[in-house]
C-alpha cells in the first residue's frame, strides 16, 4: 500500500507545483492588466482634457493672430492712404501713387 502513496505522490506533485505556476501566473498578468487599465484611462482622460482645452486654445490663438494680421493690413491701408495724401497736396511724385 506504501508504494501506492508514493506513485500517487510523484504523480499529483509536478501537478501541484504546475497548478501552483499557472495560478501566479493569472496573479501577476491579473495585476499587469489592471495596471495597464489604468494608465489607459489615464490616458482618456487627458485625451479628453486635450479635446476640451488644447483645441480650443489653438483655434483662440488662431483666431488672435489672424485678428493681429488685419489690424496690420488696415494700418497699411491708412499709412498708404496717408501718404497718397501727401504727395497730392505737396505735388510729390510718389512711386507706385500715380
Amino acid at each position: 500500500m506504501n508504494g501506492v502513496w508514493l506513485k500517487a505522490a510523484q504523480w499529483a506533485l509536478p501537478i501541484v507545483f504546475v497548478a501552483g505556476g499557472v495560478y501566479m501566473g493569472w496573479a501577476q498578468n491579473s495585476t499587469d492588466i489592471e495596471r495597464l487599465r489604468g494608465r489607459v484611462e489615464r490616458l482618456r482622460e487627458e485625451s479628453r482634457a486635450h479635446e476640451l482645452t488644447g483645441h480650443v486654445l489653438t483655434n483662440q490663438r488662431l483666431e488672435t493672430l489672424v485678428q493681429t494680421v488685419e489690424d496690420l493690413k488696415e494700418g497699411q491701408r491708412r499709412s498708404a492712404g496717408h501718404l497718397l495724401a501727401i504727395c497730392v497736396e505737396t505735388g510729390a511724385l510718389c512711386r507706385g501713387m500715380h
